[in-house]
């Protein structure tokens, strides 16, 4: 019964030992069992939270008896292979896979645990990430499986993370400690069987030789698995996470929140007084072959806004901060609203023209003109580039095909998907036709222009979220009687006085702040380049409209999504103390966090067709998003090429988005979204740092909106009056209109 730690520990003989090399990890060491590291595992071992998952063959108390026969190699079945999992200098752990016999020696079940300190790091998941590949490649094995108690459901994400599939559930096959329990069950397999004849699993030749008494001739080479393209992913992987965790480290949480607070000072809380300005714009303003209307330019910047992050990202919140988390959403973009206003407010202020005669601006733009420093700007440009055009949109575009299947699964027009076809599984075809159709209609969207981006997000981005609002709507009112309960959750979570919850504070400010940021963008650069599209006679104007996206994006859809979960009471909440804890609240047993929580909540509601809903907003929702990272991406690109039109650069930005949508909904996002999420936060480090330096323009530039408003004038913006210098574009403007 391997869970989250592990179907027990063991070691190996000397010549078995030659099949299991020290494996270097992002923090920590895989590396055989030694006589002396009793102590460590004594320490570790001996706690009844480890032991509680596990099988009974790993007792509680944990003597030193226990530890010697285990380290004696009297625990586990012959041929196991098993390491322990080195931190510090110290056995912290262990990880290993029995592989099965006869018919079913293509097969291994992985089992492992961790000492209690080390819980709620992440480091079950890098090392699964690290040992997975390396022990199938190793043996040649087709198939690595485990199993996981009811209860456990930190274990289920390591694996789900990790690439392994939920198969099923075994009802009832556990009794530990006075209860039953059911035992889920997780495999990973290869896609692709090779040749048999060619390809026998090593293990089946390991056991022949550990008979025949050839196995101590192994030669050390073997060691030479650690360059195995596998192996070198699973590195990557855990660098790549490395690198996100220190850019996207509370410094940066910080900074976003203190930067709004700061700018809601600055500008007298415009986000407050001028509310109502806000709304009026956002259905004002003209359009010209140069530029999009106000309305136009906002539902672009939504487009961008409005990805999965306001289904997944809301679910993640509440899964790992508690309810309170949604009031912490609901303060970022409260903050985060100035913060957008001087962002968009600047690139309107700095725009330019390219080669053929339309609006581009951006961080790019205002960075080199009102700071003077190009390698800056071009530092910005091509990151965003590459988070936008190549990282993110696979992201988006794997959404799409598993909500997709998720939804379609087990129906009349899906089937179970448990066969195969086109040479791979049911599963991976459907995915990827579903990638090639998303990427032909993006293609059909961006060889357009920007002309047709602006023209289907007017039209789709109010709809999607007009609807999904009021889905949530009905579902309230359908669960009315719950309502006062939710806010009291809600409150009392986020100020660490609910009785369940209480003790989460913490973590509900970090992930609602760190859940809002992602959802509505504010600081981090994306929403200027739709703003300085926009066809206005002041920038502040559309300052104000961008602003209003903020609010529109967290207050509403993020709260609609967050309000359907918790009034149908289908989500989950981890416990601070770690994965393997039980979880504090448990409304949705078996659904890992994320979309899924909001397609359960409205199947429940209205059954037969709520996650089909919910699968065809996420469409909506993801096409979008990847439509404006590609305008990012060629508003910048456009930057580098000095507003020269140069036709192959931006035919190869094209076909990159579009191959990036087919692989993304074809494989894997993992290591995508932490790719995406490096990309994002570099933008956000540069573009904050830049607007919190070169703020006063936009400052000036509100001033005198609101002078002019106060005389009855349609406001018009002359630089020069200002004091405000390279805005160029305002004033060539000027100069034509006398």
């Amino acid at each position: 019964m391997p869970d989250r730690h592990a179907s027990g520990v063991g070691s190996l003989s000397q010549g078995e030992r030659a099949l299991t090399p020290s494996l270097q990890g992002q923090g920590f060491t895989l590396r055989p069992w030694h006589p002396d590291d009793l102590e460590s595992l004594l320490h570790h071992a001996n706690d009844p939270a480890v032991s509680r998952g596990l099988r009974d063959r790993f007792p509680y108390p944990y003597t030193r008896e226990d530890g010697e026969a285990f380290l004696a190699g009297r625990v586990l079945a012959p041929g196991t292979l098993n390491l322990t999992i080195e931190i510090d200098g110290h056995a912290c752990g262990s990880i290993g896979a029995q592989p099965g016999t006869a018919e079913r020696g293509h097969t291994a079940e992985l089992g492992y645990w961790l000492g209690q300190a080390q819980w709620g790091q992440g480091v079950m998941t890098r090392v699964v990430a690290l040992f997975a590949p390396w022990v199938m490649d190793e043996l040649r094995l087709f198939r690595l499986q485990a199993e996981v108690l009811d209860f456990n459901e930190g274990s289920a994400r390591v694996l789900l993370a990790n690439g392994f599939a939920e198969e099923g559930t075994a009802r009832c096959a556990v009794y530990k400690r006075g209860a039953l329990h059911d035992l889920r069950r997780f495999a990973r397999v290869r896609t692709q069987l090779p040749c048999p004849a060619e390809n026998m699993p090593r293990i089946w030749r390991y056991r022949s030789d550990l008979r025949s008494g050839r196995i101590g001739s192994v030669p050390s080479s073997r060691r030479d698995v650690l360059t195995t393209r596998r192996l070198e992913r699973a590195r990557v992987e855990a660098t790549v996470h490395f690198i996100n965790s220190i850019i996207w480290s509370k410094a940066l949480i910080v900074v976003c929140l203190g930067a709004g607070l700061y700018f809601s000072l600055r500008t007298r809380f415009m986000q407050i007084r001028g509310f109502f300005e806000m709304c009026r714009l956002t259905v004002q303003g003209e359009k010209s072959d140069a530029g999009v209307s106000s309305f136009q330019a906002l539902a672009m910047s939504m487009a961008g806004r409005m990805g999965i992050g306001n289904i997944a990202g809301v679910a993640t919140a509440i899964a790992f901060g508690g309810p309170g988390a949604i009031f912490w959403m609901w303060v970022m973009g409260f903050l985060g609203a100035s913060t957008s206003y001087v962002e968009c407010t600047l690139a309107q202020i700095y725009k330019t023209k390219d080669a053929e005669g339309r609006y581009r601006g951006g961080p790019a733009y205002y960075i080199e003109k009102a700071m003077g420093l190009k390698w800056y700007a071009l530092a910005f440009a091509i990151a965003t580039i590459i988070a936008a055009g190549f990282l993110m949109p696979g992201v988006q575009a794997n959404a799409i095909a598993d909500s997709v299947i998720n939804a379609c699964r087990g129906t009349a027009v899906c089937g179970p998907l448990d066969g195969q076809m086109l040479g791979m599984s049911s599963v991976e075809a459907l995915k990827l036709g579903i990638g090639i159709a998303v990427a032909l209609l993006l293609g059909v969207v961006i060889f357009g222009g920007v002309k047709r981006i602006a023209n289907f997000a007017e039209v789709v981005v109010p709809f999607m979220a007009a609807a999904f609002i009021l889905m949530a709507i009905v579902i309230m009112i359908i669960n009315y009687d719950r309502v006062p309960e939710m806010f009291g959750i809600i409150f009392d979570s986020a100020f660490g006085t609910h009785a369940a919850f209480g003790a989460m504070m913490g973590l509900a400010v970090e992930w609602g702040i760190k859940r809002g940021i992602y959802a509505n963008e504010a600081g981090q650069g994306s929403g200027p380049h739709a703003a300085a599209a926009s066809e206005v006679s002041h920038p502040a104007k559309q300052g104000y409209v961008q602003a209003f996206a903020i609010y529109f994006d967290t207050m509403m859809v993020c709260t609609a999504t967050a309000f359907l979960i918790l009034a149908s009471g289908t989500y989950n909440v981890y416990s601070p103390a770690g994965a393997s804890a039980p979880p504090i609240f448990q409304g949705l047993a078996g659904i890992p966090e994320g979309a899924g929580y909001a397609q359960a909540g409205v199947e429940a509601v209205l059954p037969g067709w709520g996650a089909a809903f919910v699968s065809i907003a996420i469409f909506f929702f993801a096409f979008t998003t990847i439509m404006a990272y590609y305008y990012m991406a060629e508003t910048n690109l456009t930057y580098v090429n000095h507003n020269k039109k140069r036709p192959l650069t931006v035919l190869v930005l094209r076909l990159g988005i579009i191959a990036m949508v087919v692989f993304g909904a074809f494989h894997n996002a993992t290591l995508a979204w932490a790719l995406g999420d490096i990309g994002v936060g570099l933008m956000a480090w540069l573009n904050i740092i830049a607007i919190l330096i070169i703020q006063k323009p936009a400052m000036l530039a509100l001033r005198d909106y609101e002078r002019q408003k106060k005389l009855g004038l349609d406001p018009t913006f002359d630089p020069d009056a200002l004091g405000i210098k390279n805005a160029d574009f305002w004033r060539q403007r000027k100069q034509e209109s006398v």
